[in-house]
């Protein structure tokens, strides 16, 4: 609580949590937690889970025989205990000559030890095994109430080596071999890129206006980015340059791309898109109807509007036809957005102001200072040469 600022509450949990995992134990034998003054011990660093600690009917039946040893003419082992080593007996006949071996030189140990030692190596082991014995009605402490691998996952190795699993491990490494790999450099310049790229739309590094709703809590910033505006503004330009999903998120932005697409007569592309997106969020009473007319609209052979895809996505289209769902032009939507991507999308930057925006301005929409609109009336009418001009306010 205080070293992270956590209420009782939330402290509570995280300590069961610890707990739970074994990193500290109660000094009176109780597994959970509470805010009720109840000591506890931590664990030795030996029995923590990162340390991946034997947990094997071996050793389990080895720390039952010790308790039975050091108990002398007293019982220390709960009912729950006797069961277990009733049932060890039988499952362990082969191997227990070495458990009883093992637990007498472990008592002898144990023996010549301090009194307070011995507490605590007592409790120590109690507390471990009080995790890991085996659960109700089973008898295999693999299938213990807690079962965990915190450092690293069981190799290939670590299992019984067989034909099968030798030749699965073959694949998995033929597979691997040829996958394409980046260098780290590569990749770290392509990270930096992209920060410095979207650096000033991050409200959390470039102040806005009026005022970052993060941390204000006024949405005014919000509600004017999911408005459609008839002006777009320069920082909404430089924005549509970064990128074609950039654009299309933009609700202004695909008001324009979709008025210049009527201009170059291909706007059933990003009807179509638009129309499948949409079909996704629409109740499920209402989807096999919806899907028949988007097929009827779009994709149906001399239909009005009707969108170019390719043989292959055609017949997949028509195939999921049989059983309608949301997803059910997926196929086809992604075809169609790397056609705009890469073909309409570049015709409307170089015929927009977004062009000029985009290569190199260095201003910042709303700093604090400022505030710059640009007057785009005449800038999307298909031709290259931009008509409008600009206004500063």
């Amino acid at each position: 609580m205080s070293n992270l600022n956590l209420d009782s509450k939330e402290a509570v949990h995280f300590g069961r949590m610890m707990v739970a995992h074994g990193y500290f134990f109660s000094v009176e034998g109780s597994v959970a937690l509470r805010d009720d003054g109840t000591l506890f011990r931590f664990q030795t660093p030996y029995y923590w889970p990162s340390q991946n600690p034997v947990t094997t009917d071996f050793e389990y039946g080895v720390y039952l025989v010790k308790q039975v040893l050091r108990s002398k003419n007293k019982i220390r082992l709960l009912d729950y205990e006797l069961t277990n080593l009733h049932k060890m007996k039988p499952k362990l006949a082969n191997a227990w000559r070495d458990v009883t071996n093992k637990a007498e030189e472990a008592v002898k140990i144990y023996r010549e030890q301090k009194r307070v030692a011995r507490a605590i190596m007592n409790s120590q082991e109690e507390a471990f095994w009080r995790l890991h014995r085996p659960a109700p009605n089973e008898s295999c402490v693999g299938e213990s109430l807690l079962t965990r691998h915190f450092c690293q996952r069981p190799s290939w190795h670590q299992q019984a080596v067989t034909e099968g699993v030798l030749r699965a491990e073959v694949r998995f490494l033929r597979r691997y071999s040829v996958l394409p790999r980046v260098h780290i450099s590569i990749a770290v310049e392509s990270l930096i890129g992209h920060c410095c790229k979207y650096r000033e739309f991050d409200p959390m590094l470039t102040p806005v206006s009026p005022s970052n709703p993060w941390i204000s809590g006024d949405e005014t910033l919000w509600d004017v980015e999911r408005s459609l505006m008839d002006t777009p503004n320069e920082w909404q330009l430089r924005r549509w340059a970064c990128s074609f999903s950039d654009l299309l998120n933009d609700v202004t932005g695909r008001y324009h791309f979709e008025k210049f697409c009527k201009k170059q007569f291909c706007s059933e592309n990003i009807k179509f898109w638009q129309t499948g997106r949409d079909l996704r969020s629409i109740p499920l009473s209402a989807v096999e109807g919806s899907v028949k007319l988007i097929y009827d609209e779009f994709l149906q052979r001399g239909a009005s509007r009707e969108v170019n895809v390719s043989a292959k996505v055609q017949e997949e289209v028509e195939k999921d036809l049989k059983s309608p769902s949301r997803y059910s032009f997926t196929a086809a939507q992604e075809q169609i957005y790397q056609l705009m991507q890469n073909d309409i999308y570049p015709r409307f930057v170089k015929s927009s102001p977004v062009h000029r925006h985009g290569e190199g301005s260095k201003q910042h929409y709303l700093t604090g200072k400022k505030q710059y609109t640009v007057a785009t009336e005449g800038y999307w009418d298909g031709s290259s040469e931009n008509k409008g001009t600009d206004s500063v306010t």
